[in-house]
């Protein structure tokens, strides 16, 4: 492989979610673009992934810093405190100490990403953060650093503050979704950087039979669910939505894959339910894992809510499964799933609306498949991982 000139940074490298960042990274360096991978710091947690090993061992952690690092920064720093005030200024918040202190701090990981950046010959790293990531390239740049550009997963309210100076100094801002895009217009402006939809994606590859699924008989379901146990994923939701098809005689088995802080709660829920025997949490699994969990499911269901949700790739993989999908309306889910043809969407927090979708597809084992060969269909023509990848490195190339 040829020395990388293209940084890829990722906030705390590796954790458990990052197996798509995985995906991507590797899908750019098989088309030819070989990266060096960057992270801020090395995660607290541990990642159970089959790549995890070799990503530790290719990441470049900027903190702590080097000691002979920081000798050479610590003369430059009344310049680092003026940037953090410049930065203060813009994002219209003042010059409290802390807000200049926390700034400075970044402005400081900022001047080790440059030395770094020019001592390998990095001409552009990507960002896979717009939060405190955004800062330490923009910082960098502002530093004699690379150029660089940005990609917003999410709401802006979830990636802190400051954006017209982080998008500012960017060559370019890539949004996973359409309504990220229109929600950059709206609240940051025209900042002169230009901005592009550019999802994940999935490996889609990975699912090879899903045509020979064996579906589960009439008035029988089995769902699924893959995302962390966090309060805005909505496991709630889906299980009082069971709870009432069980009540009415139909036969529903929900599985739960991911681990996190509400599994306690999750399960007092599930006991009150009286759906004990019925879902299983199986916590953490490995990507093969999924692929199996995925495979043997009648429906996914993701019931999230609020903020945190733009375009979940845990949606893009259960439609190459070849899944119907029940998913709440947000973030960009509108821009994913055609209603009723590709899958289901439903209000948030409407148990009513999950338990009827539910319930269709429970009683009607054609409407899977059709619903699913189409969610198949339409995975394939837009969330494939080396699609999107092509599209991020038209980006990043030098």
């Amino acid at each position: 492989m040829t020395k990388p000139v293209v940084g890829y940074l990722v906030p705390e490298f590796p954790t458990q979610t990052h197996i798509f960042f995985w995906r991507e990274l590797r899908a750019i360096e098989e088309a030819g673009l070989p990266l060096a991978i960057l992270s801020t710091r090395r995660p607290t947690a541990s990642c159970p992934h089959a790549f995890a090993d070799e990503a530790v061992a290719r990441t470049d952690y900027l903190m702590p810093p080097r000691p002979a690092e920081l000798a050479a920064i610590l003369p430059s720093l009344p310049r680092l405190v003026l940037l953090a005030r410049r930065a203060a200024a813009d994002k219209g918040q003042g010059g409290s100490p802390r807000t200049i202190a926390r700034l400075t701090a970044l402005a400081v990981i900022g001047a080790v990403l440059a030395r770094r950046a020019g001592r390998r010959g990095l001409r552009h790293v990507h960002g896979h953060s717009c939060a405190d990531v955004g800062y330490v390239l923009a910082f960098s740049r502002l530093l004699g650093g690379p150029r660089y550009s940005l990609t917003l997963h999410g709401d802006l309210d979830v990636y802190g503050d400051g954006h017209a100076f982080k998008f500012r100094h960017a060559e370019a801002v890539t949004c996973v979704t359409h309504a990220l895009i229109d929600q950059v217009r709206e609240r940051v402006g025209d900042v002169g950087t230009p901005l592009s939809m550019i999802r994940m994606g999935a490996d889609l590859d990975k699912f090879t039979g899903w045509q020979d699924r064996v579906w589960s008989a009439g008035g029988t379901l089995r769902l699924l669910t893959v995302a962390r146990l966090d309060p805005f994923k909505g496991h709630r939701f889906a299980l009082e939505a069971i709870a009432r098809l069980v009540q009415a005689g139909l036969d529903i088995r929900y599985d739960i894959v991911g681990q996190g802080h509400m599994r306690d709660e999750i399960e007092r829920d599930i006991a009150d339910l009286g759906l004990v025997g019925r879902v299983t949490l199986h916590g953490t699994r490995s990507a093969d894992q999924v692929v199996d969990h995925l495979l043997a499911a009648d429906a996914f269901v993701l019931p999230s809510h609020g903020l945190g949700e733009a375009a979940p790739v845990s949606v893009m993989e259960a439609m190459g499964a070849g899944l119907p999908v029940i998913c709440s309306l947000i973030g960009g889910t509108g821009e994913m799933i055609d209603d009723g043809r590709t899958g289901f969407l439903t209000p948030q927090k409407d148990v009513a609306a999950l338990a009827d979708r539910m319930a269709a597809l429970a009683r009607d084992t054609d409407l899977r498949r059709t619903i699913g060969a189409a969610a198949r269909a339409h995975a394939e023509a837009h969330f494939s991982t080396r699609g999107e990848a092509a599209k991020l490195m038209a980006v990043i190339a030098p």
